[in-house]
């Protein structure tokens, strides 16, 4: 059985790198000590997982583990709810004496998960942090590519526009990690396709910043040292590929 394993405590997030296995973690939650300060009588808790780009999560009580799972994930339709959050997340109803929560990882992408269980209210700020924090991600590097684009469009430098694919992608993929995926406007959009758009999008981004920062080091010849180790760098990660 998964709870007969050797378990390593860790706290904060959890990153175990790419895997082709699951990842298990076990949660210890023990509602008495949250402080329920505007709604007292609600013992609802919020079980908040990120990042959003997580393929599957399941999410199983360790006392009834034949049960079927909650499951969560950017391939999944997000859980029929009255609220709405940019996080994947589990409602656990009756929260008041302690329990163990298992979750089982499986995702293509880097093994990275941070799991917190919150009162409703805790969770709603949680969120709204969130959403602030995408939103001036948002806007700074916006600002970065008009810029950008201002000071290329006299120079036509081509340095410039390997900055601004870069950048752009950067926005795309940063906005998905901070769960722009689950705003309103994308309520439309089939479950898997953002999962199928940031697998694409990570080796071009990667390539781009290759090139960006190569053509950078081109054009010094100081800097001879620093290119040649990109490109041995470069070799190994294909190497391994």
């Amino acid at each position: 059985m998964v709870l007969d394993r050797s378990w390593t405590p860790f706290n904060g997030v959890l990153s175990r790198g790419y895997t082709s296995g699951h990842t298990w973690l076990r949660l210890k939650i023990d509602p008495r000590i949250v402080e329920r300060k505007k709604h007292p009588n609600d013992n609802r808790l919020i079980v908040r997982i990120l990042p959003h780009h997580l393929d599957e999560v399941a999410v199983f009580f360790s006392d009834h583990l034949t049960e079927p799972a909650f499951v969560v994930g950017d391939t999944i339709s997000p859980p029929v709810s009255d609220m709405r959050l940019h996080t994947h997340f589990i409602t656990i109803e009756e929260a008041t004496n302690p329990f163990e929560l298992l979750l089982r990882l499986r995702t293509n992408s880097n093994h990275s998960i941070y799991a917190e269980a919150l009162t409703l209210n805790d969770a709603r700020d949680a969120d709204n942090r969130q959403l602030i924090e995408l939103t001036v991600f948002f806007v700074f590097t916006s600002t970065a590519i008009i810029l950008t684009a201002l000071i290329w469009m006299p120079s036509r430098d081509h340095v410039f526009v390997n900055f601004l694919a870069v950048t752009f992608i950067g926005v795309v993929l940063g906005s998905i990690l901070l769960g722009a995926p689950r705003l309103p406007y994308f309520d439309g959009v089939p479950p898997g396709v953002v999962d199928q758009l940031t697998s694409f999008l990570v080796p071009v981004y990667l390539f781009l910043m290759i090139i960006f920062h190569s053509r950078i080091l081109i054009r010094s010849e100081e800097h001879t040292s620093e290119l040649q180790s990109l490109a041995y760098l470069v070799c190994r990660l294909l190497l391994e590929k």
